[in-house]
C-alpha cells in the first residue's frame, strides 16, 4: 500500500475537500469554481485517488501551489474524504470541512448560505447544497433527502423538478449528500469520520450517525452546485456490490422509525431472491456479486473488494441490423435500455427502435415488432408480438424460439426463489444484528 503524500498541509477556517479519481474532464471547471467561491482565509485540498486519466499532473501544472494528498491508489469516496479529513482535521485553525465531489461546477454564492445556516443553528452538523444537473442547471438532482420510515428508503427532495428559488428556506432533512456537504469540525471530531464503505451509503450512514447524536442536518435551496449525474446507468457488478453490502449494513445499524427490524428482513428477502433467481437463470457474474455483497456484510467485510469484471457489451446479433423495427423492453434496467437504443443508433441508424415502458402509456408499443430485446423479465405483450426475441444477459444476446414459455418460467423461477428467500433469510438477520448491534465490527477505519 502507498503511503499518502500531501503537498503542504491545508491551513484555513474553512478547508473544501475535492476526491479525484480519473475525473480529469470535469476538473477545469470544477476546481476553478471552488476556487473563486473560497474566502481569502479559507483553502482548497485536493485528495488525488491514483487516478490513471493525467488528473495528479495536470493539477502539479495548473495549480502547482493547491494542497494535494495523493494517495497512491483508488481509496473510493468514502475513503478519499476520510483521507482528507484527517489531514484537514490536523489544521487548528479549522471550523468547518466542504466535501466536493470532483464532476461538478459550484455556482457564485454557494458557499455563504452554507455557513450562515450553521451559524443561526448551533445544533446543525453540517448543511447541503441544492444539487442541479450540470447540463440542465434549471433541473433539481436532490435536496437533500428523508428516510422513508418503513423500509428506509431515501426519498430526494425535489428530484426531478424545476429548481427552487434562493428565497425558499433551509428545511431540516435525514440525509445529505457528500456532493456539496459543509460540516461543522467540532462534530467530526466528536462523532468520527465516514464509514469504511468505500463508496455508496458512506453519506447516508454519517448523517443518520449525526442524526443519532442529537444534531441537525439542513438542506438550503439557496447554496447551488451542479453535478454531472444520470440516474440512467448501465447495471454494473461493482455498483451492484457496494450497493447491496452497505444497504445491508447500514439496515441493521439504523432501522427505520416504523419498519424497525421488518426493514432489514425484508430486504434479506429480496437479496436472497436475487441470488437463488440469477443462480437459476445463469447470471454467474451477478450471482456471485450479490453473493459476495450478502457474505461479506454477514462477515464485517467491508472497505474496497476485488471484484469480477462487469459483463462487457457483445456485438448485436446480424439479425437485429436487418429488421424493420426494434423494441427493447427490459423492465427495472433503464441505464441498459438506454446503453442498447444507443448501440442500436449508432449502428443501425436507419432501424427505428423504441424502449417500451409501462410506465409512459402516452407512448404504447405498436401492435406487432419484428424484433425485440428483453431482459429476464419483459411483457407478455412483447412476448407475443415480436416475431424475434433476443434476451440481453450479462452483456450478450441470446435468441428465445419460445419467449412466451420461457416468460411463464421465469416468473414460476421468481415466486419460488421469493419463497425459498423467506426461510434463508432467518439465519442472516440473527447474524446481522449479532454483529453489527453488538458492534463486533468497527464502520470507522483507524
Amino acid at each position: 500500500m502507498t503511503t499518502p503524500n500531501l503537498t503542504r498541509p491545508p491551513d484555513g477556517e474553512v478547508i473544501a475537500i475535492m476526491v479525484v479519481w480519473n475525473g480529469l474532464l470535469f476538473l477545469p471547471e470544477g476546481v476553478a469554481s471552488v476556487l473563486r467561491e473560497l474566502r481569502p482565509q479559507d483553502d482548497l485540498l485536493i485528495v488525488e485517488n491514483g487516478s490513471t486519466d493525467g488528473s495528479a499532473e495536470w493539477l502539479h501544472q495548473h495549480y502547482p501551489d493547491i494542497a494535494v494528498l495523493q494517495t497512491g491508489h483508488n481509496l473510493g469516496g468514502a475513503g478519499g474524504f476520510n483521507a482528507g479529513m484527517t489531514a484537514a482535521l490536523r489544521c487548528p485553525r479549522c471550523r468547518y470541512v466542504w466535501l466536493l465531489d470532483n464532476d461538478i461546477i459550484v455556482e457564485s454564492g454557494a458557499l455563504p448560505p452554507l455557513l450562515n445556516q450553521l451559524a443561526h443553528q448551533p445544533n446543525a452538523a453540517a448543511a447541503g447544497s441544492q444539487i442541479c444537473l450540470y447540463q440542465q442547471p434549471d433541473t433539481v438532482q436532490e435536496i437533500g433527502a428523508l428516510l422513508s420510515p418503513w423500509l428506509g428508503a431515501l426519498q430526494q427532495r425535489g428530484a426531478g423538478g424545476p429548481r427552487q428559488s434562493p428565497e425558499q428556506p433551509p428545511a431540516p432533512v435525514d440525509y445529505l449528500a457528500a456532493c456539496s456537504l459543509l460540516i461543522r469540525a467540532d462534530v467530526l471530531r466528536a462523532i468520527g469520520l465516514f464509514p469504511d464503505f468505500f463508496i455508496y451509503y458512506d453519506d447516508v450512514e454519517w448523517s443518520q450517525r449525526a442524526g443519532r447524536a442529537g444534531w441537525t442536518l439542513w438542506a438550503v435551496p439557496a447554496s447551488v452546485i451542479r453535478h454531472h449525474f444520470s440516474g440512467l446507468k448501465p447495471a454494473a457488478a461493482w455498483r451492484e456490490y457496494y450497493r447491496k453490502r452497505n444497504r445491508t449494513v447500514f439496515l441493521t445499524l439504523y432501522p427505520p422509525r416504523y419498519g424497525r427490524q421488518w426493514a432489514l428482513f425484508v430486504y434479506l428477502i429480496h437479496l436472497h431472491r436475487l441470488i437463488l433467481h440469477t443462480h437459476w437463470c445463469g447470471h454467474t457474474v451477478f450471482h456471485q456479486t450479490y453473493t459476495a455483497a450478502l457474505q461479506d456484510a454477514l462477515n464485517g467485510q467491508l472497505g474496497a473488494r476485488a471484484l469480477l469484471p462487469s459483463p462487457q457489451l457483445a456485438r448485436l446479433p446480424d439479425l437485429l441490423q436487418t429488421c424493420a423495427m426494434v423494441w427493447i423492453d427490459l423492465p427495472g434496467q433503464p441505464g441498459d435500455a438506454q446503453l442498447l437504443a444507443r448501440l442500436l443508433q449508432s449502428s443501425t441508424p436507419a432501424i427505428p427502435c423504441q424502449i417500451i415502458d409501462a410506465a409512459q402509456p402516452q407512448n404504447p408499443a405498436p401492435a406487432a415488432c419484428p424484433a425485440a430485446i428483453v431482459g429476464e423479465n419483459y411483457r407478455l405483450h412483447t412476448a407475443r408480438r415480436a416475431a424475434i426475441v433476443y434476451r440481453y444477459r450479462d452483456g450478450h444476446f441470446t435468441p428465445l424460439h419460445h419467449p412466451v414459455r420461457d416468460l411463464i418460467i421465469t416468473q414460476i423461477l421468481n415466486g419460488l426463489a421469493l419463497l425459498a428467500a423467506m426461510f434463508r433469510a432467518i439465519p442472516d438477520f440473527q447474524r446481522l444484528r449479532t454483529r453489527y448491534r453488538q458492534r463486533q465490527t468497527p464502520l470507522i477505519p483507524d
